[in-house]
């Protein structure tokens, strides 16, 4: 992802945007996927690698490897929304770089489990900016531990954050005009 989002802003800037909204294929897909970097696919083996060799330790079952599997998911369209929504505000905000390197301090949080921190910073890091939605519930999906309100609230907050983006995504492209213009 990160190739993509924080292209949108240069795009915007420079007037490339144009010819991004002009070819035949949706707008948002191409700016977040058209410039994958496959070197980072020895990283999402070396994160496999690392988490059979977690869980090897752990009692776990095929459901909560099942269930963890669906709330990373879920994860990576909660982190997808927040970095689209903050990019996306370059079609009112020329600068937006300093947006992204906050999105990227405050994700550095996900680094932890929940309860590393206080309750007002858990509260804030759950409901307000839902990193710990990220990694903490996938986590304890596998362990056994999750709630079923936390199994729900995960997928239904990417859902609704997914929608709202697209929405957002619109009415930003709508209210685009060239650089040339």
């Amino acid at each position: 992802m990160q190739p993509n989002m924080s292209r949108i802003a240069e795009n915007v800037r420079t007037g490339n945007m144009d010819f991004t909204l002009l070819k035949p294929i949706d707008a948002q897909f191409n700016v977040s996927a058209r410039h994958l970097n496959v070197l980072r696919f020895p990283d999402l083996l070396i994160g496999a690698g690392l988490l059979v060799y977690a869980a090897a330790g752990l009692p776990v079952t095929p459901g909560g490897v099942l269930a963890a599997a669906g709330l990373y998911l879920s994860g990576l369209v909660i982190v997808y929304c927040i970095w689209l929504a903050l990019s996306t505000t370059a079609f009112w905000f020329v600068k937006t770089q300093n947006a992204t390197e906050l999105f990227n301090g405050v994700f550095g949080a996900a680094r932890f489990p929940a309860t590393s921190f206080p309750l007002p910073v858990r509260f804030f890091l759950t409901f307000v900016i839902p990193v710990t939605l990220i990694t903490t519930v996938p986590a304890q999906a596998v362990t056994g531990q999750l709630t079923p309100a936390l199994a729900l609230v995960s997928p239904l907050l990417a859902l609704a954050l997914f929608v709202a983006t697209r929405l957002f995504w619109q009415r930003a492209v709508a209210s685009y005009t060239s650089a040339s213009s």
